[in-house]
Parts: C-alpha cells; structure tokens; sequence
C-alpha cells in the first residue's frame, strides 16, 4: 500500500472521530438565560432610587411568553422591553428600587414567571442588592421583654450619615411602654400589667428626628411568653 494512500485513510479516520466527537457532546439545555443575574449597588443611602438592567435570551427551541413578573416589594418597579421572545429573541428588564428608610445589607428579588409555546411554564428570579446605610443609627435593632416580668431597656442612639441629628420625640403604638429619652438614648420600661396576657401582638417605637430620609424611625418591640406557656395556650 502507498504511502500516499495511507495518509490519506489517516487523515479521513481523524476527521471521522472528530466529527463523531462533536456531535457527541451534550447539546446545551434549554431555558430562559440571564446575562446577570445579581446587581449589587454597593453602599446605598436611605430615600435612594436605583435603576438596574437585566438581559433575558430564550435558548428554547420554541417560542417563549413572560407572563408576569412579580416584585418582592413594592418599593421596586419593573418594565419590560418585549413579552414575546422566538428562539433566540433577547429582551431587556428594566427596575428601579427605592430604598426608602431600609437600613443595613438589604435585597429586593424580582420574579420572571413565563410559559412556552407547548404551555410548560417556569419561573426565574433577578436580584437587586445593597448596604443602606443610615442617617442614625440605633442600637440593638429590637427590644424584647418576657411578657410576665417588668423591666428596662436603653436604646442607644448615634450618627452615621448625618454627622448631627435632633430627637423631637418618641411614642409606642401600647401603653404597656413608658418612654423617656434624650438626644442620645431612648429608655423604655416595660409594665407587663398593662399588656394582655392571652394574645401575641407586636408593638412598635417610634422616633421622630430630624433627619430628612428617615424622619420617623420604627423600632420593633417583641413581648415573649415562655414556650411552655406558649404551647399551653
């Protein structure tokens, strides 16, 4: 046999492999792609309005609907480029988000429900995240009482954003709570006579302070029965 004819049944046997190879690979799934996934805005202030764009592609084979998208807050708003995508189609979603008087490491999630042209449905979710960081700062972020015994707690108050801020005044949705404060700390004694001893309810404090983003700061009370107490029940 001639060389020639050996290179040349070389040769074809390699491009048979590859081709057997290439279409061997696994074929990429099937679904509604998100370029980005996660938008992370870093440091954020309170009373904010941030926008973010996501990319959508249908890698489906068929045509795809979004039917709906939901929001995890109503302090975001969503606005879509185009409902009905073909194979390959790419839409854009919009969202602003408000960060109105949130505080700390904070997210909002946005939901994509669609369904396929052969009625499958699904559903994706989009993510807008950040750190708020506050005009004043309070510390602890709730106050917890034992509902049988009386007691104190002390708020302590301090700039953050807002290198000076005024407390004008502070009150609680129960009367349960007597409140004093100053500048810097809010005292709250509990009188556990005054709170009814057969329901859980919550209460709240609130601060009014000169701050124009957060003008009234809401503070969570939480009364606590025992938990066998609370089974009892």
């Amino acid at each position: 046999m001639s060389q020639k004819l050996l290179f040349v049944m070389g040769v074809s046997r390699l491009l048979v492999a590859g081709v057997c190879a290439y279409f061997s690979l696994p074929s990429a799934p099937e679904r509604l792609v998100l370029t980005n996934s996660v938008i992370d805005f870093g440091e954020l202030e309170q009373a904010q309005s941030v926008a973010g764009e996501f990319e959508l592609v249908n890698r489906f084979r068929q045509k795809l609907h979004i039917k709906r998208i939901f929001e995890s807050c109503s302090c975001t708003v969503s606005n879509l480029e185009k409902q009905l995508l073909e194979p390959g189609d790419r839409t854009k979603l919009r969202a602003e988000w408000k960060t109105g008087a949130g505080r700390g490491p904070t997210k909002v999630v946005l939901h994509v429900a669609y369904e396929l042209e052969d009625k499958t449905t699904g559903e994706i979710s989009l993510t807008m995240r950040g750190n708020i960081i506050p005009d004043i700062h309070y510390e602890p972020s709730e106050l917890v009482f034992e509902h049988d015994t009386p007691d104190k707690r002390t708020i302590a108050l301090s700039p953050c954003r807002l290198k000076e801020f005024d407390v004008k005044e502070v009150y609680c949705t129960h009367k349960a709570f007597n409140l004093s404060w100053s500048k810097e700390t809010i005292t709250v004694v509990f009188d556990p006579a005054r709170w009814p001893q057969d329901e859980d309810i919550s209460a709240y404090l609130t601060v009014v302070n000169s701050s124009q983003r957060d003008p009234k700061m809401t503070i969570s009370i939480r009364v606590s029965r025992r938990e066998k107490e609370r089974s009892q029940s």
